[in-house]
């Protein structure tokens, strides 16, 4: 039987840049995932094994040259902000131009991302009137592998953009430190944890521990608030923490306020 692998032994890999390995590891986890949850085919347990790593492959498929850093075993950052906004974010279909838009890449360039993950049975497109939505594919076998190797990487920033919504007084969110350099392209170690900047006004530190808690426990990753006033973020004192922070690499949390934040 093919030996079980953590999520985290797969991104430390791929964070190594030991991307056969990562291949030949995760293909044989979702694989063997398959032969043990998916439904029997002509060619039995090896033609699920067989499908299964023509799937990766066409995920992983040319690592060398254009993987992202914060999980190098996927295709292109394209692919992963994708995967990512289907799979775990709040959102889980879309039309091609509002998931270019959420995701920050042309319409062309997301339409080509997506019709590979279409052909590779990764992802759904279905019509919506003149629209075409595109959603996950939950009758994948290792659909729910996929979602917690997600979580565990690119998860952390849709999750947060989830549950902020409802912190009240909450102005601006940022993610500082490790994972932002990831993000930014940075090479080094994954992370062990994800620091959270908060700036706003009356927040409760109760809402922030329930809403950063849900998405550690969804994560599988230690999430660090850091709560600041408009004030101490707008005019930090020279050599301060807060100085430091705006000095290094920053990724906003694009949270939507509720109606009573």
């Amino acid at each position: 039987m093919t030996s079980r692998a953590a999520p985290a032994d797969v991104v430390s890999l791929a964070c190594q840049g030991d991307n056969q390995s990562v291949y030949q590891l995760v293909a044989g986890v979702l694989a063997d995932m398959a032969e043990r949850t998916g439904p029997a085919g002509r060619r039995g347990g090896d033609g699920r094994r067989w499908a299964c790593t023509r799937l990766v492959g066409d995920i992983f498929k040319n690592v060398g040259t254009s993987a992202p850093p914060l999980l190098p075993l996927f295709r292109s950052e394209t692919q992963l902000a994708i995967l990512g906004a289907l799979y775990v974010g709040p959102n889980r279909y879309w039309t091609i131009s509002a998931l270019a838009e959420h995701i920050g890449q042309p319409i062309s360039t997301t339409h080509r991302e997506v019709a590979r993950l279409d052909a590779a049975g990764i992802v759904t497109i279905t019509a919506e009137g003149r629209n075409r939505a595109v959603g996950p594919n939950w009758q994948l076998p290792w659909a729910g592998a996929l979602v917690n190797l997600l979580d565990q990487t690119i998860g952390p920033l849709a999750l947060l953009t989830e549950v902020l919504a409802e912190v009240a007084g909450l102005h601006e969110a940022w993610i500082f430190g490790s994972w932002a350099a990831r993000h930014q392209g940075t090479p080094g170690p994954p992370p062990r944890d994800v620091d959270v900047l908060l700036v706003g006004e009356g927040m409760s530190r109760f809402a922030v521990a329930d809403a950063t808690g849900k998405v550690a426990d969804r994560a599988g990753v230690e999430v660090n608030p850091y709560l600041l006033s408009e004030q101490e973020w707008r005019q930090p004192a020279a050599g301060s923490f807060v100085a430091g922070l705006k000095a290094g690499p920053l990724v906003a949390i694009p949270f939507r306020k509720s109606a009573g934040g």
